[in-house]
C-alpha cells in the first residue's frame, strides 16, 4: 500500500476494519486487507466467527493452504454465496476475482457490509439503515441528560469528545467525572474516553484520538467504533438482567420454601386449637350426660328452654359453625400444602398423627354422636313438662266446663212465675262470681302454655281459654238479659190496661221495650240521659233540653238508679207523656195518612214513598213487607174524613187487570195506540205498588173498608208531643207518619 496513493478516507478505514478483523480473529495477524483476504481463508474464519449468533450453520473453507488462483476464487465464492444467503446481503459490483485481485474500495465496502449486518447485538434480520439509526437513538438516550452534548450525527457530533466521555459517564459514573471536563479540550476528552474504554471496559480501540478529533470524522470508522461501545454496553445490560432474574429466581425459591413452612406450621397449629376445642365440647357433654336429672314444673321448664336456646344459638349457630368451617379450612390447607410442594419438586408433608384430617375427623364423629343425645335429652324433659301442663289444663278446663253446663241447664228450667224466676236467676248471678277464681287460674296456666309452646291441639280436646271465657262472658251476658227482661216484665205487669191512668195496650209495652233496648247499648238495663233523650226523640216526642233533662232527674231519682232510669221508669214516663197530651193515632187515622201520601190512590207507589219526607230505612221496610197491589182488593181509594176535614171520593177506580174507568167524550175518541202506551204505563207503575190497605188491616187486627169506615179506633204506636199539647193529630198526621212513626212502623214490620 505505501507504492499505490490511497484516499484518506480509504486509509481511515482500513485501519478501522483491520483493527476490527483482528479483535475477531486474535489468533490471526491480519496486517493488510487486500492481501490477507485474497485466498477466501481469512474471510471464512471471520464470517464463521461473527454470524454465531445470526444462523446455526458452520462454514468452513474448501481449501484450507490454497495454492492456485482457482483454489482462492472457490474459497472466496463459497464465502460470497455465505453471506448472500443467510443474511440477504446485496453484493453489488464485487465478485471473487475482485477479492482475490485485491481490490481494496471493493473489500472495505464489503467488510462495512459485515460489520452493519453481523456486529450489533439482538439485530439478525433488520436493515442496515435501521441499525444505524437505531444506534444513533442508543446514543441519543445516553447523553441526553449532559451537558454540552447533542449527537445529531456520526461525524461532527463526536470529535470533541463529549459524547463518548457522556456514555461512559451513563454506564459507569464511578470511573469518570464527566462535570470536570473542559468542553474545549477536544483531544483530551477524546483519549480519556478512548482510554478508560480500552482499559477498564475491555472495548477494542478501532481508531485513534486524531481520527475522532478531525473537523469531520469518516463516518464508517465512528459507526463500527460505536458499535464496539453499543455491544459492550448491551452485554452489561444483559449481564444486570441475568443477574436481577437469578436474584429474583433465588428470591421466589427462598419464598416458595419459606411459605411452604408457614402453611405447615399454620395447619399444626390451627390443627391443635380445633383439636383442644372439641375435646372440651366433647368432656363437658359426657359429664352433663352422666349427671342428668328429670325435672317437672313451669320453672324448670323456662330453665331448660333457656339451655335449649343456648343450645341453638350458642353451639348450633355458633360454635359447631365456626368448627365446621375450621374443619374444611384445615382440610383444603393440608391438600395446598402438598400441593405447592409436589408443584416445586419439593420433599411431600405429612403432618403428625395426631393432627391429621383423619384424626379430627373421629373427634368430629364423637362430637356429632354426643350433641344427638344431649338434643334429644333437652326435648324430652321439655315434652314431658307440657305433657303435665296439658293435663292440668284440661283438668281445669273440664271442671268449668261442668260448671258452665250445669248453669246453662238451670238458666233453661226458669219455667216458674216471675218472683221465683227472679230468685233463681239472681242465685245464677252469684253463681257466676264464682267462676272468676278458676278463670284467673286457668287463665294464668293458659300464659304458661303460650309461654312453653303448647298449641291448642296439644290440651287433649279441652276446650281453649279462649272458647271458656267466651262461654262465661255468653252465659253472664244471657244471664243479664234475663234478669233484665224478668224486671221489664214486673214493669210491664205493672203497666197493664186495668191501670186507670195507662193508655198503652201489652203489644205497645213490647214495642217500647224494643225501644229500650235498642238505645241501651251497654245492656245495663237503664239509659242514661243521652240515651233516653235520643229514644223520646225516636218515639216522637219532641221535648226542650231542659224538659228532657228535669224529667230525666225526676225519674231517675224516683227510680232509685244513679246512673239512669230503668225500663219501669221509661215506661211511666211514656205513659205520663201520652196522658198529658192525649195524642194517639188510630188504624183509621193511619190509612187517611197513606191516602194523602199516594193522592188518592188505592195503593202507595215507590215514587210516592221517595218524594215524602219519610227516611231511607222506612221505605226500604215498606218495600220489604207491604204487599204489592195487585188491583184485586177491595180497598178503593175513597174514603171519608173526621171531624169535618171532609174528603171528596173519587170518581174512577183503575185496576191492574183491565183498565176500567169512567170515561169522557173525549176519552173515547184516544186511539188504540194511547190506550196501549196508558195501559203499559199503568202496569209499569203497579209492579212497584203497595197495598197499604191490606198490610194496616194486618196490622191492626181490624177490617178497613175503601170508603174508610173504621170497625173500632185502635191506635198504631204514634205520637207527636211538643209538650204544649196544642196540636191536634187530624192536622199534623203527615208530620206524625213521616218524622214521628218510623221506629214505630219499623217496630210493626
Amino acid at each position: 500500500m505505501a507504492n499505490i496513493q490511497v484516499p484518506e478516507w480509504a486509509e481511515a478505514q482500513h485501519k478501522t476494519f483491520l483493527r476490527w478483523i483482528n479483535s475477531k480473529l486474535p489468533a490471526r495477524k491480519v496486517e493488510n486487507l487486500a492481501k490477507d483476504l485474497s485466498d477466501g481463508v481469512v474471510l471464512i474464519e471471520l464470517l464463521s466467527v461473527i454470524s454465531r449468533n445470526h444462523t446455526d450453520l458452520k462454514i468452513r473453507p474448501i481449501y484450507e493452504n490454497p495454492k492456485l488462483g482457482i483454489q482462492c476464487v472457490e474459497n472466496i465464492n463459497y464465502a460470497l454465496e455465505f453471506i448472500k444467503f443467510n443474511n440477504s446481503i446485496n453484493l453489488y459490483n464485487i465478485g471473487a476475482e475482485d477479492i482475490q485481485e485485491g481490490n481494496l474500495k471493493l473489500i472495505l465496502g464489503l467488510v462495512w457490509s459485515l460489520i452493519l449486518q453481523f456486529s450489533m447485538i439482538n439485530h439478525k434480520n433488520s436493515l442496515a439503515s435501521s441499525r444505524k439509526a437505531e444506534l444513533l437513538l442508543w446514543c441519543q438516550s445516553c447523553t441526553k441528560n449532559h451537558s454540552n452534548v447533542n449527537v445529531e450525527n456520526f461525524t461532527t457530533s463526536w470529535n470533541d469528545g463529549l459524547a463518548l466521555c457522556a456514555i461512559i459517564h451513563r454506564y459507569k459514573p464511578e470511573l469518570l467525572n464527566f462535570e470536570s471536563l473542559n468542553p474545549t479540550n477536544n483531544l483530551s476528552n477524546i483519549q480519556q474516553a478512548l482510554n478508560i474504554a480500552t482499559n477498564e471496559l475491555g472495548i477494542p480501540q478501532l481508531l485513534d484520538c486524531e481520527d475522532l478529533a478531525k473537523e469531520i470524522p469518516d463516518e464508517k470508522t465512528v459507526v463500527s467504533y460505536l458499535i464496539e461501545w453499543y455491544n459492550k454496553f448491551h452485554d452489561m445490560e444483559h449481564m444486570e438482567v441475568e443477574k436481577q432474574k437469578s436474584s429474583e429466581k433465588i428470591e421466589k425459591f427462598i419464598g416458595i420454601a419459606m411459605s411452604v413452612l408457614d402453611l405447615q406450621n399454620n395447619y399444626e397449629k390451627r390443627a391443635r386449637c380445633l383439636i383442644h376445642e372439641l375435646n372440651l365440647q366433647i368432656s363437658k357433654w359426657q359429664s352433663k350426660i352422666e349427671c342428668h336429672t328429670s325435672k317437672g314444673d313451669y320453672g324448670d321448664y323456662q330453665t331448660i328452654l333457656a339451655e335449649k336456646n343456648n343450645f341453638n344459638k350458642i353451639y348450633k349457630n355458633n360454635l359447631k359453625r365456626k368448627w365446621l368451617k375450621e374443619k374444611s379450612e384445615l382440610i383444603i390447607l393440608l391438600n395446598n400444602v402438598k400441593t405447592k410442594l409436589l408443584t416445586y419438586c419439593l420433599h411431600p408433608y405429612d403432618p403428625p398423627e395426631n393432627l391429621t384430617t383423619k384424626f379430627i375427623d373421629c373427634l368430629w364423629l364423637k362430637l356429632s354422636e354426643l350433641e344427638l343425645q344431649v338434643s334429644k335429652s333437652i326435648n324430652k324433659e321439655l315434652q314431658e313438662i307440657q305433657k303435665t301442663m296439658c293435663e292440668n289444663f284440661a283438668s281445669l278446663s273440664m271442671d268449668i266446663n261442668v260448671k258452665i253446663n250445669k248453669l246453662y241447664s238451670q238458666l233453661e228450667n226458669l219455667n216458674s212465675n216471675l218472683e221465683d224466676q227472679l230468685e233463681m236467676i239472681s242465685q245464677l248471678s252469684e253463681d257466676l262470681k264464682l267462676l272468676e277464681k278458676p278463670l284467673k287460674s286457668i287463665s294464668a296456666l293458659n300464659e304458661k302454655c303460650i309461654a312453653s309452646n303448647i298449641e291448642d291441639n296439644d290440651l287433649y280436646n279441652a276446650s281453649t281459654y279462649d272458647e271458656l271465657r267466651y262461654e262465661c262472658s255468653l252465659l253472664k251476658n244471657l244471664v243479664v238479659e234475663k234478669l233484665s227482661f224478668i224486671e221489664n216484665q214486673f214493669s210491664a205487669r205493672n203497666n197493664l190496661p186495668e191501670n186507670d191512668n195507662n193508655n198503652l195496650t201489652p203489644l205497645q209495652i213490647e214495642e217500647f221495650e224494643i225501644i229500650f233496648k235498642k238505645f241501651d247499648h251497654g245492656k245495663k238495663n237503664h239509659l242514661n240521659y243521652g240515651e233516653f233523650a235520643e229514644s223520646l226523640k225516636t218515639i216522637g216526642f219532641e221535648l226542650a233540653l231542659e224538659e228532657v233533662q228535669e224529667i230525666f232527674d225526676i225519674y231517675k231519682h224516683s227510680d232509685e238508679r244513679e246512673m239512669g232510669i230503668g225500663f219501669g221508669s221509661f215506661i211511666n214516663v211514656i205513659n205520663d207523656l201520652i196522658n198529658d197530651d192525649n195524642n194517639y193515632m188510630s188504624a183509621n187515622e193511619a190509612m187517611k195518612c197513606f191516602e194523602e201520601l199516594s193522592q188518592g190512590k188505592p195503593y202507595i207507589t215507590e215514587f210516592d214513598l221517595k218524594n215524602s219526607k219519610i227516611s231511607q230505612n222506612i221505605i226500604e221496610a215498606i218495600e220489604d213487607h207491604f204487599p204489592r197491589y195487585s188491583g184485586s182488593s177491595s180497598s178503593s181509594s175513597s174514603s171519608s174524613s173526621s171531624g169535618g176535614g171532609g174528603r171528596s171520593k173519587r170518581s174512577s177506580l183503575k185496576t191492574v187487570n183491565g183498565i176500567h174507568s169512567s170515561t169522557t167524550s173525549k176519552d173515547e175518541s184516544l186511539s188504540s195506540q194511547a190506550s196501549n202506551d196508558l195501559e203499559n204505563g199503568v202496569n209499569e207503575e203497579m209492579e212497584r205498588s203497595y197495598d197499604f190497605y191490606q198490610f194496616v188491616n194486618e196490622v191492626s187486627g181490624l177490617s178497613l173498608s175503601c170508603e174508610g169506615e173504621s170497625l173500632d179506633n185502635v191506635s198504631i204506636v204514634s205520637y207527636n208531643s211538643s209538650g204544649k199539647g196544642n196540636a191536634s193529630l187530624k192536622d199534623q198526621h203527615h208530620d206524625n207518619l213521616e218524622v214521628c212513626n218510623e221506629q214505630a212502623i219499623l217496630n210493626n214490620l
